[in-house]
């Protein structure tokens, strides 16, 4: 029966943790394409940026779900008197100050910053990503701003 219980209870967590990743999805694509329509219309010379928008608000929620589960996940075992081990204290704390820089970066990104794309890319620690921002950057590397107000 236990097995049971957990073989459900891993299926729904799953299948949560898939759902929220798909409605973050539908979302950053909805803001993206919305944020590339105003784009256009305000700078017609500027090249697309819908995948920029798309990365861009994607890790910024995803990132900050992370430093949100990371605080409930402390405040809860701390209120429930649940002591942490230091090796796992390390983890937390480097876990949500990768997070932290994260969402700087994905700020500077959506604010269509060249070093904010490039800081983000790397953090993503995806090699796919990797070569798809590689191509992508590239093309824009001139239009995107080094750090004053770019178009957005």
């Amino acid at each position: 029966m236990n097995d049971m219980f957990n073989q459900i209870a891993t299926t729904s967590t799953g299948f949560a943790v898939i759902l929220i990743i798909l409605t973050l999805a539908v979302l950053s694509w909805v803001f993206a394409t919305t944020a590339n329509e105003h784009l256009a219309k305000n700078h017609p010379n500027a090249l697309p940026f819908r995948w920029g928008y798309f990365y861009g608000i994607f890790g910024l929620m995803l990132y900050l779900l992370l430093i949100g589960s990371n605080v409930a996940l402390y405040t809860t075992a701390v209120s429930m008197s649940i002591e942490f081990t230091a090796a796992a204290m390390y983890l937390l704390v480097i876990q949500t100050t990768l997070a932290i820089i994260n969402v700087v970066a994905h700020v500077m990104l959506l604010k269509r910053n060249r070093w904010g794309f490039v800081v983000a890319t790397i953090l993503s620690i995806n090699v796919i990503i990797y070569i798809v921002n590689a191509f992508y950057i590239k093309k824009r590397w001139a239009e995107l701003k080094k750090g004053e107000k770019a178009c957005s």
